[in-house]
């Protein structure tokens, strides 16, 4: 492994497309230039953050503990996550529970008009729980809805590793048994 180029102390582990040599992730950073690092992999104009979800404010754990409201908003939106995954036999990805909910901030935060897109199960999962909000919360402001989502959103991205730990956690918050049928669409 090189040695960074300028500090002369750390592992240079990126290559400066600038000096053609190898940096430090700390001298990369701090010398970094708009300008002479245009094309870098690692000169990122808008920071670092890719994911434009990450910057949605929720709730912390804290809050959601100490208030039963937060909670039972919360849980009309995750009943109806373990709802749709019940319907479907409990073989739904956790991918898809992430792309309804950045759908739903699209709405509730970004104010984005959502348009339904190809894929019938993403447009069937966030219809039903645009559904459940509009039904049972509907004295809730939209910036309170955008704050459980992103809540929820934080949790599913805490909990998954890619196939259905998200799923499997809030079923057993949530239990078939606890399931409730808050309406029916039919």
């Amino acid at each position: 492994m090189a040695i960074c180029a300028i500090c002369n102390t750390r592992k240079g582990k990126r290559k400066c497309i600038d000096s053609d040599t190898f940096v430090c992730s700390q001298c990369c950073g701090s010398t970094r230039n708009t300008e002479k690092c245009t094309g870098c992999e690692f000169n990122n104009p808008t920071g670092f953050e890719k994911n434009p979800y990450i910057s949605v404010p929720g709730f912390s754990i804290k809050q959601m503990a100490d208030n039963i409201s937060l909670q039972n908003f919360s849980e009309v939106i995750e009943n109806e996550i373990c709802k749709f995954d019940y319907e479907h036999n409990m073989q739904l990805k956790d991918d898809i529970a992430l792309h309804v909910l950045e759908l739903l901030l699209d709405k509730f935060y970004f104010k984005k008009e959502i348009i339904p897109g190809e894929n019938e199960l993403l447009n069937e999962f966030y219809n039903m729980i645009i559904w459940a909000i509009s039904k049972n919360l509907q004295g809730v402001s939209q910036n309170d809805i955008a704050k459980i989502l992103k809540t929820i959103y934080a949790s599913v991205k805490r909990h998954t590793l890619g196939k259905r730990e998200y799923f499997d956690f809030i079923l057993k918050f949530i239990g078939i048994d606890g399931m409730r049928i808050i309406g029916n669409k039919n």
